[in-house]
């Protein structure tokens, strides 16, 4: 592949990201808990369950989201809100779901395990999965998302060395031929 043809496709996936920074997904949901709901009651129920990562005194409100989907995996769904402010904030506040009092609240919906998790299109996934699955090979290796872009941090000598991850040719480059094509290989292939 040429490094032209590199660059243009790094440039469509981040455009394909981008157009996902109002959204965020809410997993494990109780099927109950969507199941047969209008638009409306299904912003309700997802303003309920996002405003558990804000402050008291700012919850998110049904009419700072725009729309809500459910996912093809049963008690998935996913929600554009009105701004990516809103969106960073609730990202940011997830990790005081982990509170005993939100844990409490909660289990009391039946979303005892529910995880509130940035959206990612479909290129992302696949980059997400392969780090993913090197951090299993390589303990020295972990990735994480920030600002709708995916890293993957290399223990070198003591050193952490951070690499932006847009694109598999990314991956070939730090980790060559043989680790990266057996990453997608079924068994028996």
């Amino acid at each position: 592949m040429t490094k032209q043809t590199i660059e243009l496709e790094k440039q469509v996936i981040d455009q394909n990201q981008y157009d996902r920074n109002r959204q965020i997904e809410l997993w494990n949901l109780p099927p109950e808990l969507i199941k047969d709901k209008s638009q409306e009651a299904l912003k309700r129920e997802a303003a309920t369950l996002l405003s558990l990562t804000q402050p008291t005194d700012a919850p998110v409100l049904p009419s700072q989201i725009d729309v809500v989907h459910k996912l093809k995996k049963e008690g998935n769904i996913i929600v554009e809100l009105t701004s990516r402010t809103l969106q960073a904030k609730v990202l940011k506040g997830r990790k005081t779901l982990k509170e005993k009092t939100k844990q409490d609240t909660l289990k009391a919906k039946k979303c005892g395990k529910l995880s509130v998790v940035e959206s990612l299109c479909q290129e992302y996934k696949k980059l997400d999965y392969a780090c993913r699955m090197i951090s299993k090979k390589n303990q020295d290796t972990r990735s994480f998302f920030f600002n709708r872009k995916l890293f993957l941090v290399r223990s070198v000598e003591g050193q952490d060395k951070f690499h932006r991850i847009s694109h598999i040719s990314d991956l070939y480059a730090l980790y060559g031929d043989t680790l990266v094509d057996g990453l997608f290989k079924k068994d028996g292939e």
